[in-house]
């Protein structure tokens, strides 16, 4: 069975932008990607607001990866895992979901 997982990005002036990943989801295998992603953001290489932020995740997914992060919605209610990863703050939070 896959270990799905979504990722919600929000910045300080409360927009989100959602995307789902479809296995491959647990702590262990999307943190790495996640923290380098939040230290763009940290360091200034990323603006911390989603409109500018958000298609990075994306492209982190692009091959030879093929696609690891879509854009979605909203929370899918097939998740293992959410990771919530605050621009604002500049924190990442995971939430295993039962």
């Amino acid at each position: 069975m896959s270990t799905r997982c979504n990722i919600l990005l929000k910045d300080k002036s409360g927009a989100e932008l959602w995307f789902y990943r479809h296995y491959d989801g647990y702590p262990d295998n999307i943190m790495p990607d996640l923290k380098r992603f939040m230290g763009w953001v940290k360091n200034g290489h990323l603006r911390d607001n989603v409109n500018q932020a958000g298609g990075w995740i994306i492209a982190m997914g692009l091959p030879p990866l093929d696609g690891h992060y879509e854009p979605t919605t909203e929370q899918h209610g097939d998740i293992n895992w959410l990771y919530t990863l605050d621009l604002g703050a500049k924190t990442i939070e995971k939430e295993e979901i039962s």
